[in-house]
């Protein structure tokens, strides 16, 4: 991690020069001789951070880079704050400029003798302190470990019959998983089955390890075959590649190709396996899903599942046991093996663990107690060792995206709008021409899923992740990694003795992340001059008065993020403007307004502001705070007149999500002053973005706009769109909600040439007729329409040729989905709940239809009708007699 630590704060501390080089200007040959210093030493230790494993002194090297890093941020950081109050009288200024002058020179002597240390060491040869030969992990010896495992006897049996499928040429079958789940185990036991084996003339298992070399891997195949001679050892890589390839043209062959790790490996190695020998198999190992569908793209991959708490159970007592399990360990026992959230490697390190402990009742309740501990204790055999591969093989600029998982509780499902949000507000998503930097954290998070470091939990209906998780062992690495390395701390204990024991801790670390009783922190001696980021996590809500935050404010001054969501302020609380390094804050309570002061956070990147308030009044000229990308509140938000008045320079051309303004306040102005708008959100009467200084007619102007959303509120009066409307030529998500409009303005939707995804809900339009003529929605995929008075709906495949989804709710009316959307090919999802009971036979008939065409597969349909729920709810109301 601390690779991609001295990278970011680099990053981060060239962005804090360049924003405050005016305040920075006594300094300014100073500040950029340091930057060059710090540079020329990271670019030294580069090369360290790539091997798989540093030596002690390589690693000490890199933590004093990074913590010099750090001190020059939080003197830089300190000034800036210092200069922004208005108490600094001259002789104060004249007093903090002369520290930081002899910080920053102090930093520079250290970073030069760094540098020197650094240079003399990369200079000494192999053998004086630089360790031995070069490391080379062996292949895999299949006599070790376990050559069978709970649950994977049809997993077993499912591959094996992928390898005898298919044509008589050379194929590939792919097993992908998450670290620690088996793979390899399986890999054995598929290997090992002697009825499958025995069809093939030559066999070999082979690991690729993080240091792998060609030539490495086509003796380790050779050695399966024949001895190998010293003659075969002089031969160049090329000969060698020859001599395999004649060897594996003699016979059918089955190749183990284990912990294959990249795209580029694989392709360095495909070309040794002869292609038209009958019937030859490779079975892949890997943990990275894309390289066994670079492998073979015409196979999906054989997914390995995390296993059943009984599956688990019964594992963890073979392990422990090997036989029966006595009455009075079974309760810690299966407590064990579900803390092992189905994971067959931890089920089996533990195991191993209370193997060696015997039946003593005291041990199963102390391992109980700790099994993140005891998995994690031997960083040589256990958990840490199989994570810590991964992580290592992780391009530097993920490492600290997927240490940050560590920060949230168990099991938290995590939006990921927010955790792209948090990563750019860190620093950690690095900028690449012609993108956004919301673009990239999800080709960020993208990539982690597709390693099986990060779990997806929902999917939206355009198929983006919604919401994602981490597995509690993985999540467990990344807090012990993190909190060796400083880059967060968990604070999670609620006994006041232990508790106080953070307060120290608590000054060397970059974050914390609360996940204790919220008052318990309060009540602590806060110390953060070191801290960026804290992040309240607890489960527990409550309301606190604002002066009572003011000790976090004090003691946090510096920092650049900041999340209260479990707290609930009576008001706003009082000195956040003075906090001018933040650059997320998410806050929570029962405000009416937010004042003015705001507009100093002139960083601020994203507000979260959530009340219990109908509506919020931001008193603040929102356009001074020129780095603001998302602004986010649960309610409709009014602007100060000023902010709706022309003025070109205070353009907000950062802005990209607007959720929720007020119908009043989004006027041509203010539509103008956000020309790079992504979402968009307007709620209140929407008929004056029609009449006088509404901004209906601009919003075409905004041609970034991919996502609107027009909520009417309840008692305004229907909407009527102008005939000449145009919407933004982006727009594919568009959210109608109270609207009212009469089914014949559809045709004003249709011409939304991009429109991928239609939501209307509550009324958005009425009538009991719906007619489709030439309208043609060529590129929707979803449609979702929720509580309607429609009756009947005409329609063909012909106005929905690529829909994928449709979702109905709450039309109790509709007597009929259109039969002729069985003839859509794309159509593989319909959803129907709370529908007319004729509506479902339509829709149980297309499904008929649909699987006449795709012969049963393809086409899914959920229907949750209105009897069914009454049923339910009569049901679970009962009470026996």
């Amino acid at each position: 991690m601390t690779d991609a630590c001295v990278t970011f704060m680099l990053d981060c501390l060239k962005t804090l020069y360049v924003s405050h080089i005016d305040v920075l200007e006594d300094v300014k040959e100073k500040v950029e001789q340091l930057f060059r210093d710090l540079t020329i030493s990271k670019c030294l230790i580069n090369d360290y951070t790539k091997k798989s494993s540093m030596s002690s002194i390589e690693s000490e090297f890199v933590k004093q880079v990074r913590d010099l890093v750090y001190r020059s941020e939080d003197v830089i950081d300190k000034y800036v704050h210092e200069a922004s109050m208005d108490t600094m009288i001259p002789f104060s200024k004249e007093r903090r400029l002369k520290i930081l002058k002899s910080e920053i020179e102090s930093i520079k002597r250290e970073a030069k003798q760094l540098y020197e240390i650094l240079y003399n060491f990369e200079s000494m040869p192999v053998g004086e302190g630089r360790g031995g030969s070069k490391h080379i992990e062996k292949a895999l010896i299949l006599e070790e470990g376990e050559d069978s495992m709970v649950g994977f006897e049809d997993e077993k049996m499912k591959v094996i019959t992928l390898l005898k499928e298919g044509s008589n040429e050379l194929e590939v079958v792919s097993v992908v998983g998450m670290p620690g789940l088996g793979k390899t185990t399986l890999a054995k036991m598929v290997f090992c089955d002697s009825d499958f084996s025995k069809a093939f003339e030559f066999r070999a298992w082979v690991h690729v390890s993080e240091s792998y070399t060609r030539r490495e891997i086509l003796l380790t195949i050779l050695e399966n075959f024949m001895e190998v001679t010293q003659e075969m050892y002089n031969m160049t890589d090329t000969n060698l590649g020859k001599k395999l390839y004649q060897c594996l043209m003699n016979g059918k062959y089955f190749i183990v190709m284990d912990n294959v790790w990249s795209v580029e490996v694989w392709d360095n190695l495909v070309s040794i396996f002869p292609r038209n020998v009958k019937h030859s198999r490779i079975l892949l190992i890997t943990r990275v899903s894309n390289v066994a569908k670079h492998a073979n793209p015409k196979r999906e991959p054989q997914r390995l599942r995390l296993l059943n708490s009984e599956e688990s159970w019964i594992l963890l007592r073979m392990k422990a046991l090997g036989s029966l399990c006595p009455k009075h360990l079974e309760r810690h026992g299966k407590s064990i093996a579900n803390k092992c959230k189905g994971l067959p490697l931890a089920l089996a390190i533990i195991g191993g663990i209370l193997s060696e402990k015997g039946t003593q009742g005291y041990w199963w309740q102390k391992v109980d107690n700790f099994v993140d501990t005891y998995l994690f204790l031997d960083p040589q055999r256990g958990m840490d060792k199989v994570i810590r591969q991964s992580y290592s093989c992780l391009p530097y600029s993920l490492k600290a995206c997927f240490l940050y998982f560590g920060m949230f509780p168990k099991g938290f499902e995590i939006s990921t709008d927010e955790l792209f949000y948090l990563w750019i507000a860190e620093g950690f998503i690095e900028q690449k021409e012609g993108m956004n930097l919301e673009d990239i954290a999800e080709e960020y998070l993208e990539d982690l899923i597709n390693r099986n470091l990060i779990i997806v939990e929902k999917r939206r209906s355009n198929g983006t992740v919604k919401t994602c998780k981490i597995h509690d062992m993985l999540q467990e690495f990344c807090k012990k990694l993190a909190e060796d390395e400083n880059f967060f701390l968990e604070i999670k204990c609620n006994d006041e003795d232990t508790f106080e024991a953070f307060s120290s801790t608590m000054t060397d670390v970059r974050r914390l992340c609360i996940s204790s009783e919220i008052f318990n922190f309060m009540c602590l001696k806060l110390l953060g001059s070191h801290v960026r980021s804290v992040l309240f996590l607890s489960p527990t809500k409550m309301v606190m008065e604002p002066g009572h935050f003011a000790s976090v404010i004090r003691a946090f001054d510096l920092l650049r993020v900041l999340r209260v969501r479990p707290i609930s302020f009576r008001s706003f609380p009082g000195d956040m403007d003075k906090m001018i390094h933040l650059k997320y804050l998410v806050l929570c309570g029962s405000f009416k307004i937010i004042p003015s002061a705001i507009s100093n956070l002139w960083k601020m990147q994203t507000l979260i502001i959530e009340t219990s308030e109908p509506i919020l009044h931001i008193k603040a000229d929102i356009r001074q705070m020129s780095e603001l990308r998302h602004l986010i509140t649960n309610v409709p938000t009014s602007l100060p007149d000023e902010v709706t008045k022309p003025e070109e320079c205070y353009c907000l051309t950062s802005l990209q999500t607007f959720a929720i303004v007020t119908s009043e306040s989004c006027t041509i102005e203010l539509i103008d002053s956000i020309p790079n708008i992504k979402k968009f959100s307007i709620c209140g009467r929407l008929a004056l973005l029609v009449l006088g200084k509404g901004g209906f007619d601009c919003l075409q102007k905004l041609r970034y706009l991919t996502n609107l959303k027009l909520m009417n509120e309840v008692l305004a009066p229907p909407l009527c769109l102008p005939e000449h409307l145009q919407f933004p030529p982006m727009l594919n998500k568009l959210t109608l909600s109270n609207t009212q409009l009469d089914w014949e303005q559809m045709s004003i939707l249709g011409r939304s040439e991009n429109l991928e995804m239609l939501k209307l809900k509550e009324y958005a339009f009425k009538g009991d007729l719906w007619k489709m003529k030439q309208e043609c929605f060529s590129v929707l995929k979803v449609l979702h329409i929720v509580k309607t008075d429609l009756v009947q709906w005409e329609a063909s495949a012909h106005h929905f040729p690529q829909l994928t989804c449709l979702y109905l709710k709450q039309c109790t009316s509709l007597e009929e989905v259109p039969e002729g959307f069985a003839d859509i090919a794309s159509l593989d999802i319909m959803e129907l709940y709370h529908t007319h009971v004729k509506a479902e036979d339509c829709a149980r008939k297309i499904e008929s239809q649909k699987q006449k065409t795709t012969h049963g597969s393809g086409f899914k349909l959920v229907i949750s009708s209105l009897e069914q729920v009454q049923s339910s709810i009569a049901s679970s109301t009962t009470t026996p007699a």
